[in-house]
């Protein structure tokens, strides 16, 4: 599987030697940082990964993107990405033990 060299909104590469990495292997990046790894990039970089790294139709991800900009506080399109890569990276269980201690340490705050 290969995909095209991704760089951030500036031209720097996303990777290790620019410390940035994400890893697929549970030890090196926990599914909770995979997640939030992809719930914390840029606004304007998140269509082109949702293009990259989901399986979702050019015309979804159309429809997402103007949910995003119709409400951007929703975050729809960063949710969507890092619940569709999460998925994919480490399968069902892993994302609902996420939500599960997401949901558990919002009460707590």
């Amino acid at each position: 599987l290969t995909i095209p060299l991704v760089t951030n909104e500036e031209g720097s590469k996303l990777g290790k030697t620019a410390g940035n990495a994400v890893w697929i292997t549970p030890s090196k990046t926990s599914p909770f940082e995979l997640y939030q790894f992809f719930m914390r990039v840029k606004d304007s970089e998140v269509e082109q990964l949702l293009k990259l790294f989901t399986f979702f139709s050019t015309e979804e991800i159309s429809q997402i993107m103007e949910k995003q900009t119709a409400k951007p506080e929703s975050r729809i399109a960063h949710r969507k990405l890092a619940q569709q890569v999460t998925l994919l990276v480490h399968g069902g269980p892993l994302l609902i033990d996420y939500f599960y201690y997401a949901r558990m340490n919002s009460h707590f705050h």
